[in-house]
């Protein structure tokens, strides 16, 4: 078939859940190869510590309802109590944008371990240093990553994205994932949910 479904993925690296719809989106190319085309929009969920509050009970609690979800190839491991949280995602929103310069599939692989080194090695994607370090675990181009994340080229391309979110009335929360601009499914929704929205949508366009 011909046709190619585009599917809009609004997410951030610090929301337990757009990790299973990454994971699961990422089921989805697999299955329907060229059929479909995922392009991930940054929705950065900007913060910064709190003087005299915790955040990790309320992390904790949002990490444990996510694995309840039973994804089997996640795993969420509670944040070291010695540890600084990651101050903003921003850092890791810009890094991805650097890693999309040097092609798909290098944007690919690092945008997973974003993920994996946030929820399961518990590494802080805020610091420089980490987001270098992942850039050379994705076998990127280490001189060009880091010129690229430490001019700030990509800033704007992360803000932009998130005032389309902001303005896009279809829009609700981290993840949405929008097919050829018709239907939406917000959450980490089952991967049957998605499979059913790419074979409606080949359907309608065969």
């Amino acid at each position: 078939m011909g046709n190619r479904i585009n599917i809009t993925v609004y997410s951030d690296y610090l929301c337990p859940w757009c990790y299973i719809a990454a994971v699961r989106l990422e089921r989805i190319e697999g299955e329907y190869g060229e059929r479909v085309d995922v392009t991930w929009k940054s929705f950065p969920l900007l913060r910064q510590e709190i003087e005299g509050y915790d955040l990790r009970p309320h992390m904790t609690r949002s990490w444990l309802r996510a694995r309840g979800e039973e994804e089997n190839s996640i795993r969420y491991n509670p944040w070291p109590d010695l540890s600084p949280l990651p101050t903003s995602s921003l850092p890791a929103q810009e890094a991805a944008k650097c890693a999309r310069l040097q092609g798909k599939e290098a944007f690919e692989r690092f945008h997973m371990m974003l993920l994996r080194a946030l929820f399961e090695q518990n590494r802080d994607i805020s610091d420089r240093e980490v987001l270098i370090s992942l850039a050379v675990e994705a076998q990127l181009d280490e001189e060009r990553f880091t010129s690229d994340f430490d001019s700030g080229s990509q800033r704007g391309e992360v803000l932009a994205d998130y005032r389309e979110g902001l303005n896009d009335t279809r829009f609700a929360g981290v993840p949405t994932a929008i097919f050829d601009h018709t239907v939406v499914l917000e959450g980490a929704v089952p991967i049957e949910m998605y499979r059913r929205a790419v074979d409606v949508l080949l359907k309608r366009e065969g």
